[in-house]
């Protein structure tokens, strides 16, 4: 039987004083080392789901778990965002006053105390998405593909076993899309990350493992490849 890292068990979150459900009664389980693919029209509970996954946003009703924590604290959420959650986000949030190097420095700090470190585990980083010769660039200065590069090696500054990606080639042409999944599918098979992927495109749907579609914050549809 596979770990278990995430497990929502009868999540609800209600917003604007309890007159507007953006999930009912989520029950969920995803894997250790999973590709799990989110899908829905826009208002379905995508948004919140990845929110609640998060710890950015916390439950009205329900249990969760994760990374063996039961229903973490303030605290632990901001350990584990910290050192086990990355994220990758449509609209890249870099830095703009920061090269591409110090973007991906920044989830290090109050982690990797030596600076030195810091620098090598970056120059690491971009070697893996192909930005080495780009790291003392502004984002500015980038095109869209490699500002996203640059944002999944920031998400992967403290080898989390998690990362969470939001629309991550949304802002992007299909041939930089095409780029991007495959660098993500390389680090999902080399390093068996967990994958949650929030996406409308159908190519990147098809690249998971299992795939969930949301409807009026409820899973209707949960389903494996292969």
């Amino acid at each position: 039987m596979s770990e278990i890292i995430i497990h929502l068990r009868e999540v609800q979150k209600w917003y604007d004083e309890s007159r507007v459900l953006a999930l009912s009664s989520i029950s969920l389980s995803i894997a250790k080392g999973q590709w799990l693919t989110v899908t829905g029209r826009s208002g379905s509970g995508k948004s919140t789901l990845l929110a609640v996954l998060a710890g950015l946003d916390r439950p009205t009703k329900g249990r969760i778990v994760v990374d063996g924590i039961e229903q973490p604290s303030r605290k632990e959420w901001r350990w584990l965002r910290a050192t086990r959650i990355g994220f990758v986000f449509q609209t890249f949030q870099l830095l703009p006053t920061l090269t591409a190097a110090e973007n991906v420095e920044i989830p290090m700090f109050g982690v990797e105390q030596s600076n030195r470190r810091r620098r090598m585990r970056a120059g690491e980083l971009l070697r893996l998405v192909g930005l080495e010769a780009r790291a003392q660039h502004y984002p500015a200065a980038m095109s869209g593909g490699e500002r996203q590069r640059v944002a999944i090696a920031r998400a992967l500054a403290n080898d989390p076993a998690i990362i969470i990606a939001d629309e991550p080639t949304g802002n992007l042409d299909s041939g930089t899309s095409a780029e991007i999944l495959n660098l993500l599918e390389e680090i999902h098979r080399s390093k068996n990350t967990t994958m949650i992927v929030v996406t409308h495109e159908a190519e990147i749907a098809a690249k998971g493992d299992r795939t969930i579609e949301l409807s009026d914050g409820e899973i209707v549809a949960d389903f494996t490849s292969g």
